[in-house]
């Protein structure tokens, strides 16, 4: 390729100083030679007319060849330059775009950091906030009145169903909205454990119309046995003697006013056992039973 190049910057360069000279020449001679002929002469003149030849100018080949190399010298180093030039700049873009992505990445784990914190201050506040639905303490017990075991007589009269009377409190911030409950009076042998925990079950709770209780108020509730009528005098004695023992269970389930779906759904689960073996002049409510009977969320 480079000796191709030279021939034809040879061959370029020669051409015009060949083309003028002879070109010239010949238009000299020509003119210092040739008359005007007349008809009688115009014959014969193709005899006395003379052809001068000028000889091609020396080229000097390495001369065309070393001015050649330079500028293909020069050109490289020029292209050098710029490569680097190139690089460099192209180096300092990718750094640049480098700091400028970290400085993103920063931006947004900041940003996150923010979010959840405003997110943990949100959810907090809403704990702190929401409606608690318990049982109404007092200073000295738990709001519960002594359970009505009616005698023989007396039940047979309309409406007189044994029963007990408990309140209720929303000790939050904002009202709750109770959506099912069950409240039961139970009888059973053991002090230890109620005798019917189906109660506790959320997957049977019977359906009610939902009832709102603003924060700070307080509500009565009544408890009645399931199965009362087959109960009578002789099973209320036997309570007295300790013999059997009476049971106040319930669940609550109730909602804040968040509207957080399935975290604004919180359950109150009671357990209360009518004491009778203490030293006291009469027996009082106490929360017994197992801790998944006795429990808040």
């Amino acid at each position: 390729m480079r000796n191709c190049l030279l021939v034809i910057a040879v061959f370029v360069s020669a051409y015009p100083l060949y083309g003028f000279q002879t070109g010239n020449a010949s238009h000299v001679a020509r003119s210092k030679t040739d008359k005007p002929a007349s008809p009688a002469q115009a014959p014969n003149q193709t005899q006395d007319q003379k052809v001068t030849v000028v000889s091609v100018p020396e080229i000097k080949v390495d001369q065309v060849k070393d001015s050649l190399d330079k500028r293909m010298v020069n050109y490289t180093k020029i292209l050098m330059i710029v490569g680097v030039v190139g690089t460099l700049i192209a180096l300092g873009t990718l750094f640049l775009i480098k700091k400028e992505v970290g400085a993103a990445v920063t931006a947004l784990t900041h940003s996150d950091k923010i979010a959840t914190a405003a997110t943990n201050a949100a959810n907090a506040l809403m704990v702190s906030d929401r409606a608690w639905i318990l049982i109404k303490k007092t200073i000295t017990q738990d709001r519960i009145q002594d359970p009505y075991l009616p005698s023989a007589e007396e039940m047979m009269a309309p409406g007189r169903q044994p029963n007990c009377i408990f309140y209720l409190k929303n000790y939050g911030k904002t009202p709750g909205r109770m959506v099912a409950w069950r409240y039961e009076l139970q009888l059973g042998p053991s002090p230890d454990v109620p005798p019917d925990v189906t109660v506790y079950a959320t997957n049977n709770l019977p359906n009610a119309t939902p009832d709102l209780i603003p924060q700070g108020t307080s509500v009565a509730q009544e408890a009645r046995f399931r199965t009362w009528p087959t109960l009578g005098t002789q099973e209320f004695a036997e309570i007295a003697t300790g013999n059997m023992f009476l049971w106040l269970c319930g669940i609550i389930r109730y909602e804040d006013t968040f509207e957080r779906g399935t975290e604004s759904l919180h359950e109150t689960r009671f357990c209360y056992l009518w004491e009778t073996r203490m030293n006291t002049p009469t027996p009082a409510w106490m929360p017994a039973g197992p801790a998944q009977y006795t429990r808040a969320t």
